[in-house]
């Protein structure tokens, strides 16, 4: 019982550390939630010239770039869509959406954070 207590708790601490450099951008991602984070850059007549492509939002990017460096995130996703038969849209919102249940699961548990930040979550 107390070996599964203790992988129990390595796991907390392994996602709480996965986690840590994520939560100064959840304030941001609940304001952005539901506005456009790109825009098309329509600069000096590149529109007559070129084509145009798309601005990201700085925090959007450095969110993703910080995301991008943890172990929650999978680069190899096609097979992750394959093996967990993600084919369409909805298939893929039903999935964050059971991730995210776990997730928020997970971080209320582990991530009571006092120090030096200014975010606290409570389950």
């Amino acid at each position: 019982m107390e070996q599964s207590s203790e992988y129990r708790e390595q796991l907390l601490e392994s996602y709480k550390q996965a986690v840590r450099p994520l939560l100064p951008y959840l304030p941001w991602l609940e304001q952005s939630a539901g506005k456009k984070a790109s825009s098309l850059y329509s600069g000096q007549d590149i529109g007559v010239h070129s084509v145009s492509f798309p601005v990201y939002d700085g925090t959007l990017l450095n969110f993703v770039r910080e995301a991008g460096k943890s172990p929650l995130m999978d680069r190899n996703y096609a097979y992750i869509y394959t093996r967990h038969r993600i084919c369409t849209h909805q298939d893929e919102r039903n999935m964050i959406l059971r991730v995210s249940v776990l997730m928020v699961w997970i971080v209320s548990i582990s991530c009571r954070i006092t120090e030096s930040s200014t975010l606290i979550l409570k389950p």
